[in-house]
């Protein structure tokens, strides 16, 4: 039997992964949040870069929903060249979340170096607590993942998504939004979807492995989605490249119909939406689907909605919060990339050679200038 490629595994280990921190996150929230002796905080700014970006995203809507506080996710380039100091740090009531599994990236460390300058409070989730950006940081969420096979992804953005939700539970007890009883219901449904998770993985794996088949020799991917599917969508966007290096791009649903409605190539740009029932743009789904399925597009539908209507559609489990689904969705669209990237005979991130061999070791993204605004 031929060995699954390194992200496929990276994938199958995401249940176990789930489990393994569990625990831990939940004890670092904590004292994350008891070490904030009381003061209040009133807007929440996340941010990151690639992959740590598309978390930002998706725990914006946990932050919005569980917590009292304002929250808003941002690129780091905005945050550090654009934004001035009063969006920044408010009246000293803002606290920004800097996500980077590594702490290495020029920009985040020059984010939280200009964020400190103006007396503002930096919060890192980060891998690495002797990192650039945890020098800069006024506190630090240690992400402990356990070292794997190399591949694009998917571990760390895990890990990512779970210590920023279970961050978002904490503040909203802290400051009163979510009282014990409901914390203690969210943090125990999140613990129970590894396990849901797990008896959808091998049905996901055959689906995505046709679905790849039939979308193989597409020209490009679209990935779309709305609320935290959008970030779902963004992160399954960053492993087609990552994995196939075609053309791909993320779209929100409505201007999906503004936008790459309009796209030439109607039989060969493949479109995978992402969507869950209990979200509002369902509707708006809906009629996606069928407007792209007349026009003759390749589309398939990931998710957890047993009645709506898609001529490809992956199943997902349901959770009793629709905020929790960016916990699950981004895995089959992971999958779908893995398989192409393997039919192709492709290199994750081309390998690092020849026309991108400028980012090796990192270089293109670890030794920018750092360029420190007040």
């Amino acid at each position: 039997m031929q060995e699954k490629s390194a992200m496929m595994q990276q994938i199958e280990s995401i249940p176990a992964l789930m489990k393994e921190i569990d625990e831990g996150l939940k004890k670092t929230a904590y004292r994350f949040t008891n070490r904030l002796g009381g003061r209040t905080y009133t807007k929440i700014i996340l941010t990151g870069c690639g992959d740590s970006y598309c978390a930002a995203l998706a725990a914006k809507f946990a932050f919005l929903q569980f917590t009292g506080m304002d929250a808003e996710a941002a690129t780091v380039i905005e945050l550090a060249r654009v934004y001035e100091r009063r969006h920044l740090v408010g009246n000293g009531h803002h606290m920004v979340v800097i996500v980077s599994n590594s702490g290495t990236v020029s920009r985040v460390i020059e984010l939280a170096k200009r964020i400190r300058s103006m007396g503002g409070f930096v919060v890192a989730v980060t891998g690495n607590e002797t990192s650039g950006l945890s020098q800069y940081a006024d506190a630090v969420i240690k992400l402990e993942i356990p070292p794997f096979v190399y591949a694009p992804g998917v571990r760390s953005y895990c890990g990512c998504l779970c210590a920023l939700y279970q961050m978002a539970i904490s503040l909203g007890e802290y400051d009163g939004t979510l009282g014990s009883e409901k914390a203690g219901k969210i943090r125990a449904e999140i613990t129970k979807l590894p396990d849901r998770m797990t008896s959808y993985l091998a049905d996901w794996e055959i689906q995505a492995d046709t679905y790849a088949r039939k979308i193989k020799n597409a020209s490009g991917y679209e990935l779309v989605g709305s609320g935290s599917q959008y970030a779902s969508a963004c992160f399954g966007s960053a492993k087609s490249l990552e994995t196939t290096g075609k053309p791909s791009i993320a779209q929100n649903t409505e201007d999906w119909f503004h936008m790459n409605f309009f796209i030439r190539d109607v039989y060969h740009m493949a479109v995978i939406l992402i969507v869950n029932e209990a979200e509002g743009s369902v509707s708006r789904a809906e009629e996606l689907i069928g407007v792209a399925e007349e026009m003759g597009r390749p589309l398939l539908c990931i998710t957890d909605s047993e009645v709506l209507k898609a001529k490809e559609k992956l199943l997902t489990p349901g959770t009793q919060y629709e905020v929790l689904h960016a916990l699950v969705q981004y895995l089959p669209a992971a999958m779908v990339f893995s398989n192409i990237g393997d039919m192709m005979g492709e290199v994750y991130f081309r390998a690092g050679k020849d026309h991108w061999a400028a980012c090796a070791g990192g270089a293109t993204i670890v030794n920018s200038k750092e360029i420190v605004l007040e």
